[in-house]
């Protein structure tokens, strides 16, 4: 049997970071690292048709996350009102799955960790 789905959830996944921006605040150009602490909550999960075909009917819980994030990117200035933004940012997203079927409960940890691409637009009122 190939791999089956174990389940479904969402989730939210604030991050707090420090960046250091080591060129002079006057450079059109500003690189840029960081620091971060993410926290991940995990809501409406739910365990998948095909595993639960075969232990039955169950649930499905995760377990919330802290950990790191570390970031690079760059701001580019246009002009004086409108800038471009590009980062890439990995997360730490660790957590502990539960699922519980009728008369058995399995336990495994779980490796998220998500690398994030990012690309904006801004302007300055």
């Amino acid at each position: 049997m190939g791999r089956v789905p174990a389940g479904e959830t969402k989730h939210l996944p604030p991050t707090l970071s420090a960046l250091w921006f080591p060129l002079d605040a006057s450079s059109d150009f500003q690189p840029y690292i960081g620091l971060g602490l993410n926290y991940t909550k995990f809501f409406s999960e739910s365990g998948s048709p095909t595993l639960e075909g075969v232990l039955g009917s169950g649930s499905l819980s995760l377990d919330d996350s802290f950990g790191l994030s570390f970031s690079a990117g760059f701001d580019y200035s246009l002009s004086d009102k409108l800038g471009v933004n590009v980062a890439v940012r990995k997360i730490d997203i660790d957590t502990k799955a539960v699922f519980s079927f009728t008369g058995a409960e399995l336990t495994t940890d779980v490796a998220i960790d998500p690398l994030v691409y990012m690309v904006g637009l801004s302007y300055q009122f």
